[in-house]
Parts: C-alpha cells; sequence; structure tokens
C-alpha cells in the first residue's frame, strides 16, 4: 500500500471514528507543499590582509597596482564568512566591477577575478559572482605598510523547510 493510500485509509477511518483533530492533521499532511518563502542573496566576504605592498599606489593607473595584485599568494592566510543582504548593504565604499569601462579599469577587474580564484577557486561554478572589493591600506608595525582587502562575491541561496 502507497504513503497516499494509507494516509487516505488513515483519514476515512478518523472520519468515521469521529476524530476530528486526526482528520485535520491527515488533511494538512495530504497539502502540497509549496514554500512561499523568496530566496534571500547570499553574500560571501573574502578578506586578506597583504604586508609591504603597494596595490594602492598614486603613480598607477586609476589608483590600483595591477602588478602587485597578480603576485599576491592569499591561498594560506585568507578568511571568508557569509553574511545576508542587510550585512552587505552595510558595506562602504565598495567597487563595482561594472564601474570600470575603459583597458586599465578592465585590467583591474581581470586581476581581481584572479586573485579572488586564488582565494576561492572557481567560485562562478558554485554559483557565486564577483560583487565588489575594497581595499585600504593600514598602518603596520613600524614602517611596514600593510593593504586590507576586502572581495564580496554574491550568490542566491534558496531558504530550505
Amino acid at each position: 500500500m502507497s504513503t497516499k493510500m494509507g494516509l487516505e485509509n488513515l483519514r476515512i477511518d478518523a472520519l468515521f471514528y469521529q476524530l476530528d483533530g486526526l482528520v485535520k492533521a491527515c488533511e494538512t499532511f495530504a497539502k502540497p507543499r509549496i514554500s512561499h518563502r523568496v530566496p534571500k542573496m547570499s553574500f560571501m566576504l573574502l578578506g586578506y590582509t597583504a604586508r609591504n605592498t603597494n596595490i594602492l599606489s598614486d603613480t598607477a593607473p586609476k589608483g590600483i597596482s595591477v602588478r602587485d595584485i597578480a603576485y599576491l599568494s592569499p591561498e594560506k592566510d585568507h578568511w571568508y564568512t557569509i553574511v545576508t543582504e542587510d550585512v552587505f548593504v552595510q558595506i562602504e565604499q565598495l567597487q563595482s566591477p561594472n564601474s570600470y569601462n575603459d583597458f586599465q579599469g578592465f585590467r583591474i577587474v581581470a586581476a581581481m577575478e584572479g586573485y579572488t580564484r586564488k582565494m576561492a577557486g572557481n567560485y562562478r561554478q558554485n554559483g557565486w559572482k564577483l560583487a565588489g572589493w575594497r581595499i585600504e591600506n593600514v598602518a603596520g608595525q613600524g614602517n611596514l605598510r600593510a593593504t586590507e582587502i576586502l572581495v564580496v562575491l554574491a550568490g542566491v541561496v534558496t531558504p530550505k523547510d
């Protein structure tokens, strides 16, 4: 006997014996379950502190040194976390890949995509896309300088019922 048939037989018996609670439970269980929840955007934040670099440079076109980005090795020392859209909207000064429309800008986007692949592997294949990045110089110890790099990947995560 199938589950559907067994549930229907149980419901009929519950009706006969006037077990209203069991009748309602059988009817509720038999209803198709449709999720009305909207999938929420999910964002992966990837961070890395580059030591002794000049990624942000006054002499580089658009202020970002593509060459220095290419030499970074974040594979082991990066961190990541996944956040929801309400946290993402609070991130300030995020540069978008869509904000570049010339050759040097495309080189910067390509460099950031390559850098992101070093940290996250083939992120596109896993359903993520590059949403943007933030690069800023921070004070290091003594004369050492450091650059904080935050990369943001966007992806849709369907809620589980």
